[in-house]
């Protein structure tokens, strides 16, 4: 008998935590989505480590998503027009599946608060809900997850 377990509990299966974090992935925004991204840019990692220059990250991520059959935008732009003038413009690294933004970093420092700022510019422009930070320039690595509300006007938690 395991110590705190009464004799009539039953110790569950190791398929309760695979159906939990399936479970947790459904819930998220754009999980599955999400999850499988993360996964190509983690085998992206693996093999080319960090310290490479950015835009080879970027290159290797689209075609790990090309060969699974993630549709992806590349550097779309866009122009922010205001009283008919040109405001701003944005190119973000990439739309994946017409979902999610992500936006890659190559760095030896962490994320700073203007890297988040970036990618809510990008999620207000295109109106999508979320956004991935990635950074390969760690030894794994980092993503964090940007979940965007219109009608709260600010990050989800």
């Amino acid at each position: 008998m395991i110590l705190g377990q009464q004799p009539s509990q039953r110790i569950q299966g190791g398929n309760e935590l695979e159906t939990m974090r399936s479970q947790s992935r459904r819930d998220l925004k754009h999980g599955r989505l999400s999850y499988d991204l993360v996964g190509c840019a983690m085998d992206v990692h693996r093999e080319l480590g960090p310290g490479q220059d950015e835009r080879l990250y970027h290159l290797a991520l689209c075609e790990a998503l090309r060969q699974k059959g993630i549709p992806f935008e590349y550097k779309p732009r866009g122009r922010l027009i205001h009283k008919g003038l040109v405001a701003d413009e944005f190119e973000a690294d990439l739309i994946v599946d017409d979902r999610i933004i992500v936006e890659l970093k190559a760095m030896e420092s962490g994320f700073v608060p203007e890297h988040f700022t970036q990618i809510i510019c990008y999620l207000k422009f295109w109106q999508r809900d979320l956004g991935l930070l990635m950074d390969f320039g760690k030894e794994s690595l980092v993503h964090k997850r940007v979940p965007y509300s219109e009608r709260s006007r600010e990050v989800d938690a």
